[in-house]
């Protein structure tokens, strides 16, 4: 019976959706925002995010990251991105405004 129990527990944590942050930051020319820059995060693994778009006021906002240490890749140029270590924490992990070329 015990055996069955702590079956039925493992069971119901791993059903459990495991916690994740939004990154969010802002990117800038001067002080306008930068729209339309693709931005992605890398985990120690070197798998990245989908990119995401910064809109017409520079923001983006990239959801369901876990916890943990990654590199912010900002693609102002298609050939290498700007890169940014960053700490992602839970619920919401602000990043400070990024200056683009």
């Amino acid at each position: 019976m015990r055996r069955a129990t702590r079956l039925i527990a493992i069971a119901l944590l791993a059903a459990l959706p495991a916690t994740a942050a939004t990154v969010r930051g802002r990117l800038v020319r001067g002080r306008a925002g930068a729209g339309g820059i693709a931005v992605t995060v890398i985990n120690p693994r070197k798998v990245r995010t989908a990119a995401v778009y910064s809109g017409a006021d520079g923001m983006y906002y990239i959801p369901n990251v876990r916890a943990g240490s990654y590199t912010l890749e900002v693609w102002v140029r298609r050939i290498r991105p700007l890169e940014f270590p960053i700490q992602v924490r839970e619920p919401q992990t602000d990043v400070n405004p990024i200056n683009v070329p």
